[in-house]
């Protein structure tokens, strides 16, 4: 990531315990795609995969709800991440 210009150089490796979310958002990001979709999953650095693959009655992704409130869309962290995310765009959509 720190390669990349994802993540501040000298940063330590991070933990399990804190997932390096903005960082690979933007790594991400920085596809020259012209459209760049994220799932609320990732926004919220949550840990269970939005679409696992298995039968309908195994893991039915249209009936997961998320498990914090729409309020955490607001939170500071996930601003954190869409800003990440609009900043890593910038270069892909100027090459385009």
């Amino acid at each position: 990531m720190q390669h990349a210009g994802c993540a501040p150089a000298g940063d330590p490796i991070p933990s399990a315990d804190t997932p390096p979310v903005g960082a690979v958002l933007a790594y991400v990001a920085r596809s020259p795609s012209p459209l760049a979709i994220v799932p609320l999953e990732d926004l919220l650095a949550l840990d269970e995969q939005p679409n696992l693959p298995g039968p309908p009655c195994g893991h039915p992704n249209w009936l997961r709800r998320l498990p914090r409130a729409v309020d955490a869309l607001f939170d500071a962290d996930v601003r954190i991440r869409i800003a990440a995310i609009e900043h890593a765009r910038r270069p892909a959509e100027d090459d385009a």
